[in-house]
């Protein structure tokens, strides 16, 4: 059997997986969930479109200065209205507070003299703090739509915002597609009786180098073929958006984000996968063994206190939570190659293992 149909055969018998399609419904949900709001609502047109952003939690771009007559009124007006319940019924902290308001403060203080002052006459950082957010919302407001676009063009200092976008989609996807790659590989080869592989390689034996990289190799390109299809889909809808909205548009980005971001990180990570069954034989060993590696290197910060967007060598997983764009230096391409490297290793170890069965670290069930 040539290597090309058995890969044709594990491409037909995935489109119509069962777990496969389930996984393509989960990742849609998710895109939908997590970049429905870029999509309907920017660039910023109207009142709408900053309500939605507002209750979305993404509040960075929606808010501008105040002119100072403006602040020092609001400020005014807060602490005119100051009430014990703004303390959580703390009625120490309001009458501390109320205080310094009818000794210390005048209207004619600055911001910046307001917090000086404040910080002085009361040794508290949690009133601290709660003085800093008053007058933070006294000297912000939210914006216009045009104020808002703005500032979000100044964050992107030049670069396109479908850029941007794209950065997220590749740090998102290497961790959602991650996750949902554990019962797709972990379930590929206990399926040999289910798709009848056994009997084909019966009536025509095969190697198993060619063995296992054909039925890795259908089972990968229909897996990375919808993660790709659905981040150009994304792409283009937002690239449409933004040349009504008269912005500048970026269709070439998502392409290089999938092949340096997404596509060495799940071709180590789903190899690995397989490389686990078949040395354990057993789903329930692999499946929280997978995840658990997994989730170690989506929380590294937790364990090793490095930041999300550091490039850790012991980390898969390149992470860009902010999606501004990373140059493209030997860091990042050297942190590829090795991930690369390891893919080629664990698919030997991998064809070693399914050829012998005899270096398993568990017995099959």
């Amino acid at each position: 059997m040539r290597t090309w149909k058995l890969v044709g055969f594990e491409i037909k018998q995935q489109v119509k997986n069962p777990i496969l399609l389930t996984i393509t419904a989960i990742f849609l949900i998710f895109v939908y969930s997590e970049f429905s709001i870029y999509l309907i609502h920017y660039p910023v047109k109207n009142q709408q479109d900053i309500e939605a952003i507002s209750s979305s939690g993404r509040h960075a771009y929606l808010y501008v200065e105040r002119d100072t007559s403006e602040a020092k009124k609001v400020l005014q007006d807060s602490f005119d209205n100051l009430s014990v319940e703004d303390f959580g019924g703390n009625s120490t902290d309001y009458r501390l507070v109320r205080k310094w308001i009818d000794t210390e403060y005048n209207n004619s203080m600055t911001m910046d003299e307001v917090l000086e002052s404040f910080t002085r006459q009361v040794n508290s950082p949690r009133l601290r703090d709660f003085m800093n957010k008053r007058i933070q919302r006294a000297t912000e407001k939210i914006g216009t739509p045009e104020q808002i676009n703005n500032n979000i063009l100044q964050e992107l200092k030049g670069n396109s915002f479908a850029e941007k976008i794209s950065m997220i989609y590749a740090d998102r996807t290497q961790v959602v597609a991650s996750l949902l790659a554990i019962p797709l590989f972990a379930f590929l080869f206990a399926k040999d009786r289910r798709y009848q592989m056994s009997e084909l390689i019966r009536i025509k034996p095969i190697d198993a180098f060619r063995y296992v990289t054909s039925r890795y190799m259908g089972c990968f390109i229909v897996y990375i073929s919808m993660i790709a299809g659905i981040g150009m889909i994304l792409n283009i809808w937002l690239c449409i958006n933004l040349h009504r909205g008269g912005w500048e548009i970026d269709v070439i980005t998502i392409f290089k984000d999938i092949i340096v971001y997404i596509l060495p990180s799940l071709l180590f990570i789903t190899m690995f996968i397989i490389l686990i069954y078949l040395l354990s034989s057993n789903e329930l060993v692999t499946v929280p063994i997978c995840l658990i590696y997994i989730i170690y290197n989506i929380t590294m910060k937790a364990f090793t206190g490095t930041h999300d967007n550091d490039i850790n060598w012991f980390q898969y997983i390149i992470r860009n939570d902010d999606g501004l764009s990373l140059p493209l230096d030997w860091s990042i391409i050297s942190h590829r190659l090795l991930y690369l490297v390891l893919f080629f290793v664990l698919l030997v170890l991998s064809c070693g293992v399914w050829k012998t069965n005899k270096t398993q670290f568990w017995n099959r069930e």
